[in-house]
């Protein structure tokens, strides 16, 4: 059972934050639950990373789940309540290796910002393989710094979409499903939350690309987006050549930002 806010907020300022592991205790029983229940119906078994002082974990195992609690602080882990359906693990999100996991879980997390995006990355991976790296996993509940969690929904011609975006939505179906404001936070943060869910796809675009043409599209992203306020013939000068825009069909007046996902797989495609 969640605790009211207010002895939320007591127990929050009574634990010392490590500010180098990007500890905020989100203090909100609303919010709490509004992520616990993020997850799917069908969802038995759940890797919390970061479970903190073990809010969230309580409104999961409220809600009948089994869950692993992933963490770098074992402070916080001893303090984690004993119970059937919880176990924990001390190990660095950003490098565990889920090769072990061999049934469906789901993962969720409010996620420090200095590491949010690294912890993503190292569950879907990159273009390197179609395919997740935590192959067992259906879905992902995390909480970002709201600029990041905007990022990763951001759609092409917005200032927020980048290679970022383009990266997660060629591996999952992603959605931001609602912002959380600094102040349910204890200690409170200097920006906003937002909570995003993801779920494992494969881009049709990427399937059978070879090696080295995966290599190649993360060149040409790289290179795309070295100076977004450029024109793209001119980041991608040298790479392509006026004629070669013409034969792409793409406008080389155009900023990186306005090319999608797919002009630079087409981009990839067509270089030698």
């Amino acid at each position: 059972m969640i605790l009211p806010d207010s002895e939320l907020l007591l127990l929050a300022q009574n634990q010392k934050a490590k500010r180098e592991l990007g500890q905020n205790f989100l203090v909100s029983s609303h919010w709490l639950n509004s992520i616990a229940s993020s997850l799917s119906a069908e969802t038995k078994l759940v890797v919390e990373i970061g479970p903190g002082l073990g809010f969230l974990t309580a409104c999961l195992l409220g809600n009948e789940l089994e869950v692993m609690a992933v963490d770098l602080d074992e402070r916080l882990l001893a303090k984690l309540p004993r119970h059937p359906k919880l176990s924990t693990m001390y190990a660095d999100a950003c490098q565990l290796s889920f090769e072990e996991m061999r049934e469906p879980f789901s993962l969720i997390g409010n996620l420090p910002f200095n590491a949010g995006t690294k912890i993503l990355l190292n569950i879907i991976g990159d273009y390197a393989s179609d395919f997740w790296n935590a192959r067992e996993a259906r879905e992902v509940v995390f909480m970002f710094q709201l600029e990041v969690a905007e990022r990763m929904v951001a759609q092409p011609r917005s200032k927020a979409f980048g290679p970022l975006s383009m990266l997660v939505q060629a591996k999952a179906e992603v959605e931001l499903l609602f912002e959380v404001k600094r102040k349910f936070f204890h200690p409170e943060p200097r920006v906003d939350t937002g909570v995003v869910r993801f779920r494992p796809r494969v881009h049709a675009g990427l399937a059978g690309l070879s090696k080295d043409k995966r290599d190649t599209l993360q060149k040409v992203l790289r290179q795309a987006f070295i100076h977004r306020r450029k024109k793209i013939k001119n980041n991608l000068l040298g790479v392509l050549t006026l004629e070669d825009f013409t034969s792409l069909q793409i406008s080389p007046d155009s900023r990186a930002e306005d090319l999608s996902f797919d002009d630079y797989l087409t981009i990839a495609k067509y270089l030698p």
